[in-house]
This record gives structure tokens, sequence and C-alpha cells, in this order.
């Protein structure tokens, strides 16, 4: 079901962080947010059981309980698991202050979690950028 709504769920257990994304995906849709990993999960399958699945998700990937790697991976396994069709998955973007080399790759080369990746501290510029990238900007 789609009503031309972008739906942007923001998912860090900082709230500066939080308000910020906020602002800029605002423009661009509606914002859901939430600190805690397993509320995302949650929230996430029970849009795409009522048909107004999210269009993307900005994830933090270090938080406390589970981490942004495993709630990604339960978000992919319920995309399996409602047989979303491939090319038709939510854009999922890694949110991090860690830019090493092994969380990048955890996230885009382990299963291709991940459809970006953003280091903190965050831009407006950056973000902007990263929704284009992912055709989610008017």
């Amino acid at each position: 079901m789609s009503d031309g709504i972008r739906r942007f769920l923001i998912v860090d257990d900082q709230e500066d962080v939080t308000l910020f994304m906020m602002r800029i995906l605002s423009a661009q849709g509606e914002c859901a947010c939430t600190n805690d990993p397993h509320d995302a999960v949650q929230l996430f399958e029970r849009q795409l059981k009522n048909g107004c699945p999210f269009d993307a998700i900005f994830m933090d990937i270090v938080m406390p309980g589970m981490d942004g790697h495993e709630a990604a991976e339960a978000l992919r396994r319920i995309e399996a698991d409602y047989s979303v069709p491939a090319g038709s998955e939510t854009k999922l973007v890694m949110i991090s202050s860690l830019s090493d080399v092994r969380n990048v790759s955890k996230s885009f080369f382990r299963g291709g979690l991940a459809d970006g990746y953003l280091t903190k501290p965050l831009s407006a510029e950056g973000v902007r950028a990263e929704l284009k990238k992912l055709h989610l900007m008017d």
C-alpha cells in the first residue's frame, strides 16, 4: 500500500541525534523515533504488517542491550518472513561515531544489511546527500 507519504524511523539512544534527524527528515515525510532497538524491531514489523512500511530506517550501531547490527539483522529477517520482494526492502542507513573498517564492512558486506552509512557528528548536508543517494528526497 502506497499513499505517497514517506515514512522514516530513527533509532538512536542519544536524544540530540534523534532531534537533529527529525528536524531534517520531517521536511521529507513522517518520522517515528525510538531509543530502543527492540522497540524499533516491533514497530517495524507492525508497520509492515499494516501495509505502511518505513521507507528508510536510520539506525545507530552502538546502543545498550541490542546493537544496531543485531537490530538490522532482525529487520531483514522480518522482511524475509513477510516475503518482501527483492528491491522493495526498507532502506537502512547505519549511524555511528565508529568509522573503522570493521563496522563499515559489517554493515555493508556481511549480509548486505545496510544501504548507507553516516558517521557522527552528523551534518545536514550529509543526511540530505544520503537521502538523495537512496532516492528519498525530492
